[in-house]
């Protein structure tokens, strides 16, 4: 894990940005420019909250874990934007109908909800196996400062998309075969605007779920160290 810096701060502003524009020229070209200037303030309104987010917690960042670990699980949702840019527009696609828009919807939640819940757990139960003696190893009470990089590798945990109801092992195949159909979804978006919206929709979902994990995976952490740092009365310097 990286130091909080200008520079990711700046490359989280380029990404918010680059994902609002591109999201509003989709919206444009799927249903008109007033689509694209509305998706605009709406993907203005998104990418400042975010923005926010991570402001709040950079200062902080340079000096605790804590905060540090908050910085970047944030840092993860400019990702997860830009992904979700390239699927969100479907939703202003005025042939698209009310209950297609009400499915896929429904599907965005489940996956990336299941996703972030999924990196927390991954944190936890890895923690409850041998998180206990990984930790001891690198703490010392003199001290605030703790090697937390080498405590996270210690647990072994990988990153893989998460899909409800389908097995681990054909994830990867699933997430490739989700964006020839994004692709193919986009080039027949007035042909089949209903196949359109799932089929471009889903795999967007789909890639941003792996970066809300991600996300989880910061904020699981985060939650720990508060709670070690509240047990042991010490508060741990941002680590690199």
């Amino acid at each position: 894990m990286n130091k909080a810096t200008l520079n990711s701060l700046f490359l989280s502003i380029a990404v918010l940005l680059m994902s609002t524009i591109g999201g509003a020229l989709i919206a444009r070209k799927l249903a008109g420019g007033e689509a694209g200037y509305s998706f605009l303030w709406f993907g203005c309104i998104v990418s400042l909250i975010i923005f926010s987010t991570q402001v709040s917690t950079f200062f902080n960042a340079k000096k605790r874990l804590y905060f540090q670990l908050l910085y970047f699980g944030f840092f993860g949702l400019s990702m997860v934007w830009f992904m979700l840019s390239l699927g969100l527009p479907v939703f202003w696609a005025n042939e698209v109908g009310l209950d297609a828009k009400l499915i896929i919807s429904f599907i965005f939640a489940v996956v990336l909800f299941s996703n972030i819940i999924f990196g927390f757990n991954s944190v936890n139960k890895r923690w409850s196996e041998i998180g206990t003696a990984a930790f001891v190893s690198e703490f010392n009470l003199s001290k605030p400062d703790i090697n937390w990089n080498k405590v996270v590798k210690k647990l072994s945990i990988t990153h893989n998309v998460f899909i409800p109801c389908v097995p681990a092992k054909f994830s990867s195949a699933v997430s490739v075969v989700l964006v020839v159909f994004m692709i193919l979804g986009f080039n027949l978006r007035n042909a089949y605007p209903v196949f359109s919206v799932f089929a471009w929709g889903i795999p967007a979902a789909v890639m941003a779920s792996y970066f809300i994990q991600v996300s989880g995976f910061y904020f699981a952490q985060a939650i720990k160290v508060r709670e070690i740092e509240k047990h042991h009365t010490v508060i741990f310097n941002s680590t690199t």
